[in-house]
């Protein structure tokens, strides 16, 4: 199975055909090799956040005054 690239600028969209391509790869079973092997469920959890709250951002209520003269 060849490897397909495909180069989109900005704004652009892929034909018909590309994306036929890409749906029919998503089904395609994942193959796992030394440079990518499958990680394990121990693995995986390192990625995961020890303490959720650090990962939510925070959000907190500001007021700016404007000059009149910036805003027009």
């Amino acid at each position: 199975m060849a490897t397909v690239t495909m180069t989109l600028k900005a704004g652009d969209q892929p034909t018909k055909e590309k994306l036929e391509e890409i749906r029919a790869a998503a089904g395609r079973p994942i193959k796992f090799t030394d440079d990518a092997p499958e990680l394990t469920d121990e693995e995986l959890a390192e990625f995961m956040p020890a303490n959720p709250k650090y990962y939510r951002p925070i959000k907190e209520l500001t007021f700016l005054r404007l000059d009149s003269v910036l805003v027009d």
